[in-house]
């Protein structure tokens, strides 16, 4: 049986919602800050990305060395995303099946999957313009009030 309610946020992303329910928050671990080293393994496109996110969630301080496998799975829904979108450019959203006859690409489907993922895994981060919009970050004298998270999905 699962948790009631939402699921929990990172405490990085609760510092920079701030407190507006003024709740005891308590203390809580904070792993190092830091930008994990990449999976030796990662595909050219996986890598691409982790080469692309990672910079920009250090340089705002939402990434600790601990987040390897999350950052992995993010990376890797991703390559499978962007593999499937190019087969279904190459081959079509139809192709033939065994029979001979017309049937769905295969990758349709696993995009739509690799999709869901990407949601997931972009929501934890902070990775999409609906995650950011109730997170402040302090500007440099410590308000907040000016701050903005950009360039994420910058190419």
């Amino acid at each position: 049986m699962g948790a009631r309610g939402p699921a929990s946020k990172p405490p990085e992303i609760n510092e920079l919602e701030g407190n507006p329910g003024n709740r005891n928050m308590g203390e809580r671990p904070k792993p190092r800050k830091g930008a994990p080293n990449p999976p030796h393994w990662l595909t050219r496109e996986a890598l691409a990305e982790w080469g692309r996110v990672v910079p920009e969630l250090e340089a705002i301080g939402l990434l600790s060395v601990v987040d390897r496998a999350a950052l992995t799975a993010y990376v890797c829904s991703w390559a499978t995303f962007a593999e499937c979108a190019q087969d279904i450019e190459d081959r079509g959203v139809m192709v033939t099946g065994r029979d001979g006859f017309a049937v769905k690409n295969p990758s349709v489907g696993m995009q739509r999957d690799a999709l869901a993922q990407i949601k997931v895994w972009c929501s934890q981060f902070g990775l999409t313009p609906s995650a950011r919009a109730s997170m402040q970050l302090p500007s440099e004298n410590g308000s907040g009030e000016d701050a903005e998270i950009v360039g994420l999905f910058s190419a």
